[in-house]
């Protein structure tokens, strides 16, 4: 995918970001396999689901904030630029892609 510079744009480009819910002992755990370091937790798979949303989106304001690259987009000035969908994989999908 081609890396592109939305610094200027005023179209909202959509964003797929695969997420991973997976049940952890008496919670779920929630992260972004493309965000290092993003992940977050919930008592239900909905809880953990609202709140990896916004942890993604938080990582991402953020990142256009220090002016880093988002992956698989690159430069953007706002959070605004991207149209941010969420998809939720299975964690055995996940295991079984990585092995």
């Amino acid at each position: 995918m081609a890396v592109t510079n939305l610094k200027k744009s005023k179209i909202a480009r959509e964003y797929v970001i695969d997420v991973v819910i997976e049940p952890d002992e008496d919670v779920y755990h929630a992260y972004c396999p493309l965000l290092k370091g993003c992940h977050t937790w919930g008592h239900t798979e909905t809880e953990a689901f609202q709140f990896i949303q916004e942890a993604v989106r938080l990582h991402l304001e953020d990142m256009i904030d220090d002016g880093e690259a988002i992956p698989e987009v690159g430069i953007v000035d706002s959070i605004d630029h991207l149209n941010l969908v969420f998809k939720v994989k299975e964690f055995e999908s996940i295991k079984a892609s990585a092995g």
